[in-house]
């Protein structure tokens, strides 16, 4: 891919995110209540688009995460639709080829009706999640963030802000 339409399919996907992160912006991270798996098949196109590791394969895994940090890339509203979730999953992947997905309305932790894109490294806390995404050069909270979850409504607030130098925010295990 040209390196001209890497960057504007990027500045386009932050550009999105940012505008799904209004000034509210530790309100507006999602939360819910069921199981990442619970739908009992992936979206019709949830074939991942190839990325720099060359396959195509699934996003979706079939246990999302629970009790744990994971590195939070975007967000899509469920209502745009699988094509627009393709097409982010597609611009992350540029960035973060082993990137998933999870119906955020699945959990606790997530404000629900969107699908969160993520990456479920093996974080102990956010402050390791941003640096994750630093490594990456994802350094803005329009990128990404260090985000807790879990389905225990408590930890809504349980974010991590960059820098990855000085974050701000709960970056720490609840």
């Amino acid at each position: 891919m040209d390196s001209a339409v890497k960057a504007a399919l990027i500045t386009a996907a932050a550009a999105i995110v940012a505008a799904l992160i209004p000034v509210g912006f530790a309100n507006h991270w999602f939360s819910t209540d069921h199981p990442a798996g619970s739908l009992s098949s992936p979206p019709p196109s949830a074939a991942t688009p190839s990325g720099p590791s060359g396959g195509s394969s699934s996003s979706r895994p079939a246990s999302g995460p629970d009790d744990t940090w994971v590195a939070q890339l975007a967000s899509v509203p469920i209502s745009a639709g699988h094509a627009q979730l393709q097409k982010e999953l597609g611009v992350v992947h540029s960035e973060v080829p082993g990137a998933q997905y999870l119906d955020s309305s699945d959990y606790g932790s997530l404000r629900g009706g969107y699908w969160m894109i993520y990456y479920a490294g093996s974080f102990t806390d956010g402050q390791q999640a941003l640096a994750y995404c630093a490594a990456h050069g994802l350094t803005t909270g329009n990128q990404c963030l260090g985000r807790f979850v879990s389905h225990n409504p408590a930890d809504r607030t349980d974010m991590c802000f960059p820098p990855a130098a000085s974050p701000t925010g709960d970056c720490t295990d609840p």
